[in-house]
Parts: C-alpha cells; sequence; structure tokens
C-alpha cells in the first residue's frame, strides 16, 4: 500500500505536482550511487539465506564497493508511477508483475489484479503515548511497529538495558497472538498494552 498511501498523503498535504516528488526517486535510480560498505554486507548476508528461495541477487548482485550502483528497472517503474500515479503501480504491466510474481515457488501468494484493482489506504489516528517529557506520535495498529517503539521507549526507561528491551520487544511481536490479541487493538488499547508490558519481566514470555 506504500504508493497509494503516499499519493493519498500528497493530495491532502502536498503542494509540489506529483511528477515532482517521485522525480529525485526516479534520478536516483536512474544516475545510481555509491552503495556504502554496510549496506553490501547487509545484502551478503541476505542472500546467503534467501538467495536461492528469491531473485535478491539479479536486483542487488551487482553492488561492490566505490562502483555507482544503478537500478533501470526500478527506474521505469518510478516514472511510470510519477506519470500515472497510483495505476502506474496497481494496474497494466506493472501490476501484472504483482500478481505473476505471487504464483512463482512453492508458497503462492495472495494478492490477485481484483485486490490491487480495490486497494485503499485508510487514514487512521496515530498512535500516541508520552515518554519522558515528550509526547510520541507513531503508526497505529493494525501495525505492530509503534506498539513496539512504544515498548521499546517503556522497557528503555523502566528498566535501562536496550539490548534486553530490544528482545524483550520481538519477543512480544511474535507471541501476541498467544496472548489474546489475534484482532486488531485499538489505540487506546494499544497505549495501555504498551505501557503494561514495561512492568512484566521475561518469564511472562515463557510458554510451556
Amino acid at each position: 500500500g506504500t504508493v497509494a498511501g503516499l499519493y493519498a498523503a500528497h493530495k491532502r498535504f502536498g503542494r509540489l505536482s506529483w511528477s515532482q516528488v517521485v522525480q529525485p526517486a526516479i534520478n536516483l535510480a536512474r544516475d545510481g550511487f555509491v552503495p556504502p560498505a554496510q549496506m553490501i554486507r547487509i545484502y551478503r548476508e541476505s542472500e546467503a539465506y534467501l538467495g536461492k528461495a528469491t531473485n535478491l541477487a539479479r536486483y542487488f548482485g551487482t553492488m561492490r564497493e566505490g562502483v555507482t550502483f544503478t537500478q533501470p528497472e526500478l527506474a521505469g517503474t518510478l516514472a511510470r508511477i510519477a506519470r500515472l500515479g497510483p495505476a502506474g503501480f496497481y494496474e497494466g504491466r506493472v501490476g501484472d508483475q504483482v500478481v505473476a510474481q505471487m504464483q512463482r515457488g512453492p508458497q503462492k501468494g495472495l494478492i490477485s489484479k481484483q485486490d490491487l484493482a480495490r486497494y485503499k489506504p485508510v487514514w487512521r489516528h496515530p498512535l500516541t503515548g508520552p515518554w519522558r517529557e515528550y509526547q510520541v506520535i507513531t503508526a497505529p495498529p493494525p501495525s505492530s511497529g509503534g506498539i513496539a517503539l512504544m515498548q521499546l521507549l517503556g522497557m528503555k526507561q523502566a528498566r535501562g538495558d536496550l539490548i534486553e528491551a530490544i528482545f524483550l520487544v520481538r519477543a512480544y511481536r511474535t507471541t501476541l497472538p498467544r496472548f489474546g490479541f489475534s484482532e486488531p487493538l485499538d489505540t487506546a488499547g494499544a497505549v495501555r498494552f504498551a505501557a503494561r508490558s514495561a512492568a512484566i519481566d521475561e518469564t511472562f514470555l515463557v510458554v510451556n
């Protein structure tokens, strides 16, 4: 939903034209950039366990330190989006490629052409909560990222150990359904859950 979401935000808040907003991304993909060493390392680590099941190497395998890395196919897709808006992604050639990709490999995807045609972004109230002297504003449910951020900040403040807090937040994100949260939390419930989790130790996560 990124393309539709960004387009909706632009329609409501944008001052430049849509094509002007997308053009820098087109330039970067077409003209390229010199990838930092960390980016190359992350690619190589990812390719080690994703390479056989994905086309990762086809699109990122040419990255080298000190060498300009270009993405001409991405530049073409972005140019289509700049010209046509969301229809440039969800319809036509790009939309057909997304649907076709769903049928490749041993595990099939779920997205159909009908899904792409019907997709509409949803405006939601942000998730907000206090942290020290700040008011944090982040992504609301059904995204788990906002809850995770509020948990992380609360645990860091309560415990002082950032690494432990990150570990516990990751554990919570994978075990939420076991605690009765199989349905998305509303915003108020998300704030309460994040606040409570900061006071619960790791033994709460042990499932026999």
